[in-house]
């Protein structure tokens, strides 16, 4: 109805989200008061994560269709003067940032845990936590299938196949790690840079790299973690993507589905964007299927290249053990994981997270439920704001990144969501909210850190 009575697609699309937001967090709201039996908190949270996906997935659909009958423009590949410039800015910008990270690290651990050595003698004692170990044994030794190193398979291997190559240089698989992250995390800010600007103005460009740089927990784009690589490749990804250059745009795909399991997830964005891009509907109602299929094997052929990633995955899997799903069998014994349903797990985490009882709420549980409510809040904020594409990629990552049956990573995996760094910054245009969102995140960021050092945050 709403499409019908507006001529402009914008103005329907962000009304549509408003009214549908609205209707949600009510029905939510009613629902949770008349069924909830112990505790109204995680009713609430679990009902409203059900009835919001459902109202985003139809929002997503129609909203889709009636983009993918709008003959687009596509961006023209503009050059600018000071490119260069620009790219070192970023990079210096978030190299600065780490710095500044491990420096404020530095002093807390002389003070809290009595360091005597210098400040590159207690990095790795600092900063070399949890699955940091995993990666940087994995590029030492390799996958196994035997042993104790066995439970390496359930790590994807691009990751710690940079740190193997750039080991050979620095000769320490610690320094290796770090400097690939870095690395990764200002090329990654760059693109997200040149992503922003296909859509907005430079300031909202440099506002997003902000707001991926002072993230809550972007402080594992610093380490020996694989989020700063997969960021980076899937920045990048939906870059060419919107640019229509998809042998690029299938080539960081690939790369991405072999450093995370949210790889293979860019599948989506990629097909909404060339179903949007190249017209496929309208040749569709044409009936030009020989252009159809031209068009298909000229360009979004190499959109299969993604998933192609998670199979080389799976191929490693079967050569090393016989089974293409080793991994999950690994994920199971050792960290006791499974896929399970992503809304009990959140009325779950939420029951923790208002346990008084509870030692870990702070650092695991709060997190985690507020992760998973920001991006619900985000992605209906970015429908009718942002494009189509990115409001279905965030959908489907949240869905899959929070559906482990024993999830203490939510908040981090979040992390690796590009597009919410948009959505902040567009809602972000306000001064006011600007200085809201930049210190309280700041400040979150340094206490989630500290958490970090003291071994309480994964």
């Amino acid at each position: 109805m709403l499409f019908r009575k507006n001529k402009e697609l914008l103005p329907a699309k962000i009304q549509l989200t408003c009214i549908n937001s609205i209707i949600t967090v009510v029905t939510a709201l009613i629902y949770s008061l008349v069924t909830y039996e112990n505790s109204f908190c995680p009713e609430f949270v679990q009902v409203l994560g059900i009835l919001s996906t459902i109202s985003i997935v139809v929002m997503i659909i129609g909203v889709f269709f009636k983009e993918a009958s709008i003959v687009q423009i596509i961006p023209e590949d503009i050059k600018e003067k000071n490119n260069a410039s620009i790219f070192f800015k970023i990079f210096g910008l978030a190299i600065a940032s780490r710095l500044i990270i491990y420096f404020v690290g530095y002093i807390y651990g002389i003070q809290t845990f009595d360091i005597k050595t210098g400040f590159l003698e207690s990095f790795d004692s600092m900063w070399n936590k949890w699955d940091s170990i995993h990666y940087l044994n994995l590029a030492q030794n390799g996958y196994s299938t035997d042993g104790e190193n066995a439970k390496l398979i359930v790590f994807y291997p691009f990751y710690p196949l940079l740190i193997r190559i750039a080991a050979v240089m620095f000769k320490n698989y610690l320094v290796s790690g770090v400097v690939v992250s870095n690395l990764c995390l200002g090329v990654g800010c760059y693109y997200l840079y040149k992503l922003v600007k296909i859509d907005f103005d430079e300031e909202t460009a440099f506002r997003s790299v902000k707001y991926m740089l002072i993230y809550p927990f972007s402080f594992f784009f610093g380490i020996a973690y694989t989020e700063s690589t997969f960021v980076a490749l899937s920045i990048m990804a939906l870059y060419y993507m919107r640019k229509n250059k998809w042998f690029l745009a299938g080539i960081c795909g690939f790369l991405a589905a072999l450093t995370k399991n949210q790889g293979i997830i860019l599948v989506i964005p990629a097909a909404m964007e060339y179903v949007i891009s190249n017209q496929v509907f309208d040749e569709l109602r044409k009936k030009n299927l020989k252009n159809i299929l031209k068009s298909f094997f000229a360009k979004g052929i190499y959109i299969l290249m993604i998933p192609l990633g998670t199979l080389v995955y799976f191929m490693i899997n079967e050569i090393l053990f016989g089974n293409w799903n080793e991994f999950l069998v690994y994920q199971n014994k050792y960290f006791g994981n499974s896929f399970g349903n992503v809304f009990k797990n959140i009325k779950r985490i939420t029951q923790s997270a208002i346990s008084p009882e509870d030692t870990f709420r702070l650092t695991y549980w709060i997190p985690f439920i507020l992760s998973f409510l920001l991006v619900i809040f985000l992605i209906f904020y970015s429908i009718g704001r942002l494009r189509i594409s990115y409001s279905a990629y965030m959908l489907v990552f949240l869905l899959i990144s929070f559906s482990p049956s024993f999830l203490l990573s939510g908040a981090r995996y979040i992390l690796s969501l590009a597009p919410i760094y948009i959505s902040l910054s567009v809602l972000a245009r306000r001064k006011e909210v600007d200085v809201i969102l930049t210190y309280s995140s700041t400040l979150l960021l340094g206490f989630y850190t500290l958490a970090f050092l003291m071994g309480r945050v994964l």
